[in-house]
């Protein structure tokens, strides 16, 4: 996965015009906030500036190379990208975004709002990075205004409970027992899961993946 990390970022400061140097400027103002948000922080990121200012650039621009897939064509990746490419964005994104909202896997919201704002010459703000995780994570509960949040789950969390105050308020809510997903990126299901859904499976007396029928 570094080696996607390396590439993203790349790619990222290409598009932006910037060199690297004005995005580490950026995040060192911000240097001891951003490790005060991790509880246990491993001495190799604590004991060097460096190494932790390499960290968190390098996932924050990871992830917003990721989050803005929904958004905006990344055409500068090659067609056979292991994960930006048409196929990788069926494949591998999926597992990538539920995997982005492990609590482990948290990064300081600052971090994106620092990038952007540097990309952007102060033009976007902290509201422009939550509608791109909305647009990553839709919702049937409409939000218009997120606020500041620490982390993307955080933002994850007040679309889902957005709705609560006007659903007491009109007495009848219309609840989903899971988010709808127009886009069709959802998760691709394993065989067990299927299994246990009802869903049975028969050897093919061939090779070919063509060969596939439903009864």
């Amino acid at each position: 996965m570094e080696d996607h990390k390396q590439r993203a970022l790349l790619h990222f400061l290409k598009r932006s015009g910037k060199p690297l140097r004005s995005f580490l400027e950026s995040l060192a103002k911000d240097l001891q906030q951003l490790r005060d948000c991790y509880e246990l922080l491993d001495p190799r990121w604590q004991d060097y500036d460096h190494k932790f200012m390499q960290l968190m650039i390098l996932d924050g621009c990871f992830m917003l190379e990721i989050l803005c897939l929904d958004t905006h064509k990344m055409e500068d990746y090659a067609e056979t990208d292991p994960i930006f490419s048409n196929h990788g964005q069926i494949h591998i994104i999926p597992f990538i975004k539920r995997d982005m909202l492990m609590l482990e896997n948290q990064l300081p919201m600052q971090v994106l709002h620092s990038l952007v704002d540097v990309d952007s010459n102060g033009t976007k703000d902290e509201e422009f990075v939550n509608k791109l995780i909305l647009k990553f994570y839709p919702s049937n509960m409409p939000i218009s205004f997120v606020g500041s949040c620490l982390h993307i789950l955080k933002v994850y969390r007040k679309s889902l409970l957005s709705d609560i105050p006007s659903c007491r308020r009109q007495k009848k809510c219309h609840w989903h027992l899971r988010p709808h997903y127009e886009d069709g990126d959802d998760i691709i299901r394993s065989a067990m899961e299927l299994n246990e859904a009802g869903i049975r499976f028969k050897k093919s007396k061939t090779i070919s993946l063509k060969d596939i029928t439903f009864h």
